[in-house]
């Protein structure tokens, strides 16, 4: 979930809300109305959103795991 992000970027609460958060916004604004495609999981208004915020977490996630396991 989103509520993991900070934890999977290696960032405190005020960088996380500086950089990150205002970014999601951003793209929520954008697409928060729009499907990701037309008959697929993410078909419904939102989709679009769904889908990338979720993609986020999990690329988040892999980074984590891979580049900063040593610190």
């Amino acid at each position: 979930s989103i509520s993991q992000l900070p934890t999977f970027l290696n960032m405190d609460e005020l960088q996380f809300d500086n950089h990150v958060l205002t970014l999601i916004h951003r793209f929520a604004e954008f697409v928060q109305q729009l499907p990701e495609t037309q008959n697929s999981y993410f078909s419904q208004l939102g989709g679009t959103l769904e889908h990338g915020l979720h993609r986020a977490v999990l690329s988040a996630k892999m980074r984590r795991s891979h580049f900063l396991e040593d610190e």
